[in-house]
C-alpha cells in the first residue's frame, strides 16, 4: 500500500475525560440532585434536615447548575433498594433524563449492598448520568475511579456486616449467660431482674393464655379460639379486638410459657430482609430465663394434640400474586381491609370465617371491574365523545405534576422556621403533615406502572363502547386511588384527583345503621361480660378434668402454683445449652433429648466426615501456553486434593479458551454450579477469583448462591487466600474481584489505545473478510473479481434508477447468489453495501464502541469516541464519483417519516418470535403488519420471505391469525394429555439417550482408570517434588490423559443428565397437560352473546368484526408458560398445519388445518348469531305475534317496517333453519305464511 496515498482525517475528538464530568463541566443549565438517607437513629429527622439545607444551599451556589430535587429517605436502610421508595423515583427520573448529576454524602449513605450499588451506578452510567460520592471524593463518571469505588462499595458493606455481626456477638455472650432477648409477647411485660432484661408475668394476660390451653386441649380448634376470643371482647397485645387463629396457634406453639427459651428460631438476612428458619447459626435453650406460666407438661399435651390433629405445623399457601387492587380496597362496613383469596375473590379481613366481625360478601374481579365501569359512567359523562379526552387528562395532570421533591424542600424549610422561631407545636404539625405527604407521594409513585400502562392503551381507544369493552381491572386501577366497599351496589370510589364517586348513597346509610346496631348490641354483650371475672372463670374452667384422651391430667393447680410461685420474682437458676443443627423441637421430651444428643455430639470429631472437593480451572484462549497452564492447574489441584486426608476428590470442571467476564458458554462452571446445588459438593478450589470470574457482579452473585444453599458451599481462592467460610471473606472477595475487573478493563483499554493509535497511522486493525475483499495476516485488502463484479452490476442498476426490488431479480435472473449462498438477496445487504464507505476505498474507524467490556453491547458511535476516515485505504471497487451519486441518489429519494398518531394495536406475542418457520422455504415467519379499512393494525403471521409484490421466495403467502397458533398449540396439548402417542415418542428418545450395558461398562473403566491416573499423578508429582530438578513430562502426560478420558466420561455423564432431565420435564409437561381444563371452541375463544335478553337483534351488525364476539376482560387461556419452556420452534405449512419442535428431541402437533379453524369460527359464530336472536326482542315480539300463520310482510311492519334483505337474512332464515318458524304453503303463489314452533 502506498503510504503517500493515505490521508487520515479525524472527524472528532472527545473531550478530555474530567472536563466531561458534570461536576467539573462550565456547560449551563446542568440539572443537578441530591440523595440524602438516614437509618433509625433518635435525631434521623434534625439528620436529614441538615443534609438537605446543606445540598439546597451547595446546588443553588453554583450559577450553571440547575436544581431538580432532593430525594430522601427516612429511617431505612440501605441494604437493599426494594425498599426504598425515594431511591427507585430518583433512578425513574434519570432514565427520564431529568437528571445529569446525583449528589450524596458518601457510598454508604447510597448503598450498602455492593453488588446493587455496582448495578445501579452502571445502570445510570448507561443513562449518561453521573454520581458524585462527597466523602470518597468520586466521580462515577471517570472511569479512572470506578477500582476505587468498587473498593468503597466493599468497605461499606463490611461495615454493615462487620456492626451486625458485633451485635450477634453480643446477643450471642448473653445467651450463654442465660439472658435472651425478648420481644413484645402476650402473658408478658418487660421487665429487669438483678440488672437483666426478662420477663414478668402479665396475670390478666396469663390467665387468658391459660384459658387459650385449656379451650385447645378441651378439643377446640384455633379458629374456634378465636371465634370465642373476640366474641368476648378480649384485646390483643396491641389493643386490637380482632384476633386471628395464627395468633392462637403462635401462642399454642410457644415454649417460652414453660419459663425457658429458645433462641435464634428465625434468621433475618441482612441484605435482603427476608426472615427464614435457623440453619447455619447455633441456637440456644436457656432453661428457667423467666417466670412460667404453664408447666411443661401441659405444653407437651398441646403439643401432642397439635400433632395428631396435624395442627403443629402452619399450612403455607403459594402466596397470591400481586394484585392491582390490593391493599386499596376497604370494608365500609368494618374498616377493615380487603385480602385477595387464592380463587381471585376478595374478602373483608373481618369477614374470614375464623374472624366473624363482618358481614361483607365476597367479591370477584369481575364484579369489581364492573363496580369500576360503573363509578366511570358516573364520574366521567359517558354520553358525550370528550369523556376519553378527559380521562387522558385526568392521567397526564397527575404524570406531570411530577415535582413532589420541591414540596419537600418547602416543608423542611417551614419545620426549620418553625423550631427556629421556638414554635415547636407548630413543627410536630408540621412533622405529621409532612409524613403524611410522604405516604402521599409513595402511593403515587406505586401507582405509575399502572397509569403508564392505561395511557399507552388509551391512545388506540376511538369510542367510549370500546374503552368499556376493553378495559381490564388493571388498567382501571389507573384512575382509581381506593374503593371502600359497602356491597356490590354500594360503594365509594377515591379517585387519584383526591375526588370521590358515591354510588348507592342511600344503601350506604341502610348499611350504616345495620352496622351501627350490630355494635350496641356487641358492645351491650360485652359489658354484661365484664361483670363475670375472667380470672374466676378460668380457675373454674381449670379446676375440671378434661374430658376425652387426656381427662387423667389434673390440670386444676395450674394457676395456683405455677402464678404465685413465678411472679415472686425470687431467684431463677439458669442454664444455657447450645442445641444440635438440623433437630427437631416439636414439645419438651423432644427437646430432652435434642440435649442428651447435642452432648454426645460433642464428642464427635468433625474431620471423621470428608469433605466433597472439587477443582475449578480456566484459560481464557486455545493457544498452547494457555494448555500447559491448564493441565498444571489440573495436575496441581488434583495432587492437593488427594493429598489432603480430609477431602474426597469430586474431579475438576474445566473451561478450556472461554472469557471470564460472563458466565455464557463456560459449560463446566454452570455445570460445577449445579452439582453443588445439587448437594455434590461442599468446597470449590480454583486457583484465583480472575479464574472464577472477571464480572464483579457474577462473581459476587454465585458465592451468595452458593453460601444460601440449605448445605452452605464454599470456595477457596488460594492465590488471594480467601476462604468463602470466613467473616471477612465478603470484603475481602468483593476488593480483589474489583481489582480483577479493573485489570482486564485496563488491559482492553491498552488495546483499545494500540488499535487506535495504528488507526490515526493509516492501519485497520482488521483480519476478516467482508464481501469483495480478502484480507490478509499483514491485513492487506485484495479485490475478490467475481464478487467486485457483482458489487459493480448492483452500483450500475441504482444508478440507472432500478428499485431495490427490481436489482435482486436482476441477480437471481442472473445466477448471483448472496453472500450467504442464497438464491435471493436481502434488500437491507444491498443497501448496506451501497451505503458503504469501503467499496470506494475508504475506511470509517470506529462505527460503533462498547462502553464497558464487561455486560455492554456495542453502541452507535454519536461522537463519544474518536472516528478517523481513512482515505484511499484500499483498492476501490466503485468509483469515488459512482459513490457520491449513489448518495445523492439515496438522499433524493428518502421520504419523511410518517408519524402515526396511534399506538400499534398489538405486537403480537413476544414469545412466537423467531419461534415460527415456514416449513416451505424455511424462512422465519413474523408478524404481518396488516392494516384494515378502519386503519385498525392486525396480528397476522406470515413468512418473512413471502412479503411485498415479489413472492418469488416463498409460495406460501398466505397469513395466519395469531389466535390459530394459539388455539393449534392448546389442542396439541389436549391431545399430548389424551393420546400416549407423544409420551412413547419422548420415551424412546430417552431410551436411546440411556446408556447400554456395554456403555456402562465402558464408563466404569473410565472412571477406575481416571482414578488410577490421578493417583499416578498425585505420585508422579510427590516424586518429582522430592527432586531438585524436576520433569515435568509424565506429569503431562499423565493430565492430558486424565483430561481426555474426563472428556470422554463428560458424553456418557451428559447424556444420563440429559435423559434424566428429559424424564422429569416430561413428567411435568404430562401433569400439566393433564391439569387443563378442558374448553370448547367457544369457551377457550371467551365467545360470548353480545346482547341482553330484549334487546334489539340490530343493536349489533350482520357482519360485525370477529373480536365482537369475544367477551371483555376475558381470561387467555393460552399457557405462554409452557409454550416458551418446552417449544424449540415450530414449522407451519401452506395449509396452516403445525408442527412443533419440543425440547424432548421430538416433533409433534394436533395435525389440524388453518381452514377448519376458520371453519369453527364461523360456525360458532353462527350459534352466537342464532343465540342473540332467540333472546332478542324480535324474536320476543314474533312468538306472540306469530302464533297464527302470518305472511313475511305482516312480520316486517309488525317489527317496525324492516327491509326485506336484511328481515329475510337476520330473522327469518335462522329462525326456519331452526326450526322456530314453520312454513305453510298455499294454493297460490308466493302464498307463504309461517308460525311459531316451540
Amino acid at each position: 500500500m502506498d503510504e503517500n496515498r493515505l490521508w487520515v482525517k479525524t472527524l472528532w475528538e472527545p473531550l478530555d475525560e474530567k472536563s466531561k464530568s458534570p461536576l467539573e463541566s462550565k456547560e449551563e443549565g446542568i440539572k443537578v440532585a441530591a440523595y440524602c438517607r438516614v437509618s433509625n437513629s433518635k435525631n434521623s429527622f434534625i439528620s436529614l434536615q441538615n443534609q438537605i439545607s446543606y445540598y439546597t444551599n451547595l446546588i443553588s451556589s453554583k450559577p450553571n447548575w440547575r436544581l431538580t430535587g432532593i430525594y430522601v429517605e427516612n429511617k431505612i436502610s440501605g441494604a437493599t433498594y426494594d425498599k426504598r421508595p425515594g431511591f427507585k423515583r430518583m433512578l425513574r427520573h434519570a432514565k427520564e433524563g431529568r437528571i445529569d448529576l446525583i449528589l450524596t454524602k458518601s457510598v454508604s449513605r447510597f448503598a450498602r449492598n455492593s453488588k446493587e450499588l455496582i448495578e445501579v451506578v452502571n445502570q445510570l452510567k448507561e443513562d449518561n448520568v453521573s454520581i458524585f460520592f462527597e466523602a470518597e471524593n468520586i466521580d462515577t463518571s471517570l472511569n479512572y475511579n470506578s477500582l476505587l469505588l468498587h473498593t468503597y462499595a466493599a468497605i461499606a458493606q463490611d461495615e454493615i456486616e462487620t456492626n451486625s455481626q458485633l451485635v450477634r456477638l453480643g446477643a450471642e455472650r448473653k445467651f450463654i449467660q442465660g439472658t435472651p432477648a425478648f420481644g413484645n409477647m402476650y402473658g408478658y411485660d418487660k421487665a429487669e431482674h438483678e440488672g437483666k432484661e426478662t420477663f414478668k408475668i402479665n396475670e390478666h394476660e396469663a390467665q387468658i393464655v391459660l384459658w387459650i390451653f385449656e379451650q385447645f386441649i378441651g378439643g377446640k380448634t384455633y379458629a374456634q379460639i378465636n371465634r370465642e376470643l373476640i366474641s368476648k371482647g378480649i384485646e390483643t397485645k396491641k389493643g386490637n379486638k380482632s384476633w386471628s387463629a395464627s395468633y392462637v396457634r403462635k401462642i399454642i406453639m410457644e415454649i417460652a410459657y414453660t419459663g425457658n427459651k429458645i433462641t435464634r428460631r428465625r434468621t433475618k438476612d441482612l441484605l435482603t430482609g427476608k426472615v427464614k428458619q435457623t440453619k447455619d447459626r447455633d441456637q440456644y435453650y436457656i432453661m428457667n430465663s423467666h417466670p412460667a406460666i404453664i408447666s411443661e407438661e401441659i405444653f407437651t399435651t398441646a403439643q401432642n394434640i397439635a400433632k395428631e390433629n396435624g395442627y403443629g405445623k402452619q399450612k403455607r399457601h403459594k402466596e397470591p400474586t400481586h394484585r392491582p387492587f390490593s391493599g386499596r380496597l376497604t370494608c365500609g362496613r368494618c374498616k377493615g381491609k380487603f385480602r385477595a383469596e387464592y380463587t381471585y375473590n376478595w374478602r373483608c379481613v373481618n369477614a374470614f370465617p375464623s374472624v366473624g366481625l363482618c358481614d361483607a360478601a365476597k367479591l370477584k374481579d369481575k364484579k369489581l371491574l364492573q363496580m369500576s365501569i360503573r363509578a366511570f359512567k358516573e364520574r366521567f359523562d359517558f354520553k358525550e365523545q370528550g369523556a376519553i379526552k378527559e380521562l387522558i387528562k385526568t392521567l397526564h395532570k397527575i404524570n406531570q405534576n411530577d415535582h413532589f421533591e420541591f414540596h419537600r424542600l418547602r416543608y423542611f424549610a417551614e419545620i426549620e422556621i418553625a423550631n427556629g422561631t421556638e414554635c415547636h407545636e407548630k413543627a410536630l404539625e408540621l412533622i405529621k403533615e409532612y409524613e403524611e405527604f410522604e405516604k402521599k407521594v409513595s402511593k403515587i409513585e406505586d401507582d405509575r406502572v399502572f397509569r403508564d400502562k392505561a395511557v399507552a392503551w388509551l391512545e388506540g381507544i376511538d369510542s367510549l363502547e370500546e374503552f368499556e369493552s376493553t378495559i381490564t381491572v388493571e388498567l382501571a386501577r389507573a384512575w382509581i386511588a381506593s374503593i371502600e366497599v359497602y356491597s356490590e351496589d354500594a360503594f365509594i370510589v377515591m379517585w387519584i384527583d383526591e375526588k370521590e364517586t358515591i354510588i348507592g348513597p342511600k344503601k350506604i346509610k341502610r348499611i350504616e345503621r345495620h352496622v351501627e346496631e350490630k355494635e350496641k348490641a356487641r358492645f351491650l354483650a360485652n359489658e354484661n361480660l365484664e361483670h363475670t371475672d375472667l380470672g374466676e372463670e378460668v380457675d373454674a374452667l381449670l379446676e375440671t378434668q378434661i374430658t376425652g384422651q387426656y381427662k387423667e391430667m389434673p390440670i386444676g393447680n395450674i394457676n395456683a402454683n405455677v402464678l404465685k410461685r413465678k411472679t415472686a420474682q425470687s431467684k431463677i437458676d439458669f442454664e444455657a445449652i447450645k442445641l444440635e443443627p438440623g433437630l427437631g423441637i416439636e414439645d419438651v421430651n423432644s427437646l430432652k433429648e435434642n440435649l442428651a444428643k447435642t452432648k454426645a455430639a460433642s464428642f464427635i470429631k468433625e474431620n471423621e466426615k470428608k469433605l466433597r472437593v472439587a477443582c475449578y480451572c480456566r484459560v481464557s484462549t486455545h493457544m498452547d501456553e494457555q494448555k500447559v497452564s491448564l493441565q498444571t492447574q489440573i495436575a496441581y489441584y488434583t495432587y492437593l486434593i488427594l493429598k489432603n486426608p480430609k477431602y474426597s476428590y469430586v474431579g475438576a470442571f474445566v473451561d478450556e479458551g472461554e472469557s471470564g467476564t460472563s458466565l455464557t458458554h463456560r459449560d463446566d462452571f454452570n455445570r460445577m454450579i449445579n452439582e453443588a446445588k445439587a448437594g455434590k459438593i461442599d468446597l470449590i478450589i480454583t486457583k484465583s477469583l480472575s479464574r472464577f470470574g472477571r464480572n464483579i457482579v457474577d462473581v459476587l452473585e454465585t458465592i451468595k448462591t452458593l453460601r444460601e444453599l440449605p448445605s452452605p458451599v464454599h470456595c477457596y481462592f488460594e492465590k488471594e487466600n480467601i476462604h468463602t467460610a470466613d467473616d471477612k471473606a465478603p470484603l475481602l472477595t468483593s476488593l480483589m474481584s474489583s481489582i480483577n475487573q479493573n485489570e482486564i478493563t485496563g488491559l482492553s483499554s491498552s488495546i483499545t489505545w494500540g488499535i487506535r493509535k495504528l488507526a490515526q497511522r493509516g492501519i485497520i486493525h482488521r483480519t476478516t473478510d467482508i464481501y469483495g475483499y480478502t484480507i490478509d495476516k499483514k491485513r492487506n485488502w485484495k479485490v475478490v473479481p467475481e464478487e467486485a463484479k457483482v458489487i459493480r452490476f448492483i452500483a450500475k442498476e441504482f444508478i440507472d434508477g432500478k428499485s431495490i426490488k427490481d436489482i435482486i431479480v436482476g441477480l437471481h435472473e442472473k445466477g448471483m447468489k448472496s453472500p450467504n449462498g442464497n438464491e435471493y438477496w436481502d434488500d437491507t445487504k444491498i443497501r448496506e453495501m451501497l451505503r458503504s464507505e469501503k467499496y470506494k476505498g475508504d475506511y470509517l474507524f470506529q462505527k460503533t464502541y462498547t462502553p464497558d467490556v464487561i455486560g455492554s453491547k456495542p453502541r452507535k458511535n454519536n461522537g463519544e469516541k474518536m472516528q478517523y476516515y481513512i482515505e484511499n485505504h484500499h483498492p476501490a471497487i466503485i468509483s469515488g464519483k459512482d459513490w457520491d451519486l449513489i448518495q445523492e441518489f439515496f438522499k433524493n429519494r428518502s421520504r419523511e417519516p410518517i408519524e402515526n398518531p396511534k399506538a400499534l394495536r398489538t405486537a403480537g406475542r413476544i414469545v412466537f418470535y423467531r419461534k415460527f418457520f415456514c416449513a416451505e422455504c424455511g424462512g422465519v415467519v413474523s408478524r404481518y403488519r396488516h392494516r384494515s379499512t378502519g386503519g385498525r393494525e392486525g396480528s397476522n403471521w406470515r413468512c418473512y420471505n413471502s412479503y411485498g409484490s415479489m413472492n418469488v421466495q416463498c409460495h406460501s403467502s398466505s397469513s395466519t391469525r395469531q389466535e390459530y397458533m394459539e388455539f393449534n398449540f392448546m389442542k396439541t396439548l389436549s391431545q399430548i394429555s389424551e393420546s400416549d402417542e407423544f409420551r412413547l415418542k419422548v420415551e424412546e428418545v430417552i431410551g436411546k439417550l440411556r446408556l447400554s450395558q456395554e456403555e456402562r461398562l465402558a464408563e466404569k473403566e473410565i472412571r477406575e482408570n481416571i482414578e488410577a491416573l490421578n493417583q499416578q499423578l498425585y505420585e508422579a508429582v510427590d516424586g518429582e517434588m522430592a527432586k531438585e530438578g524436576h520433569d515435568t513430562r509424565k506429569i503431562d502426560y499423565l493430565t492430558s490423559e486424565i483430561i481426555n478420558l474426563q472428556n470422554e466420561l463428560k458424553v456418557f455423564t451428559e447424556r444420563e443428565e440429559k435423559a434424566d432431565c428429559y424424564k422429569a420435564q416430561l413428567r411435568e409437561l404430562l401433569k400439566a397437560c393433564k391439569n387443563l381444563k378442558p374448553l370448547n371452541f367457544k369457551e377457550y375463544h371467551n365467545m360470548d352473546v353480545r346482547i341482553e335478553p330484549g334487546d334489539s337483534i340490530y343493536s349489533t351488525t350482520k357482519n360485525a368484526k370477529d373480536k365482537t364476539y369475544i367477551k371483555k376482560d376475558s381470561k387467555d387461556h393460552f399457557r405462554e408458560d409452557l409454550f416458551e419452556k418446552y417449544v424449540l420452534k415450530a414449522h407451519l405449512d401452506y395449509e396452516g398445519v403445525i408442527l412443533y419442535d419440543f425440547i424432548f428431541e421430538v416433533d409433534y402437533g394436533c395435525g389440524m388445518k388453518y381452514q377448519e379453524y376458520l371453519e369453527a369460527f364461523e360456525n360458532a359464530k353462527a350459534e352466537i348469531n342464532l343465540e342473540e336472536l332467540l333472546i332478542s326482542k324480535e324474536a320476543a315480539a314474533l312468538k306472540i305475534f306469530c302464533k297464527q300463520p302470518r305472511f313475511p310482510k305482516e312480520m316486517r311492519e309488525h317489527l317496525g317496517n324492516l327491509t326485506h334483505i336484511s328481515f329475510d337474512k337476520r330473522i327469518l332464515k335462522p329462525l326456519v333453519e331452526a326450526g322456530r318458524l314453520k312454513l305453510i304453503r298455499g294454493k297460490r303463489r308466493y302464498d307463504w305464511r309461517y308460525y311459531w314452533q316451540e
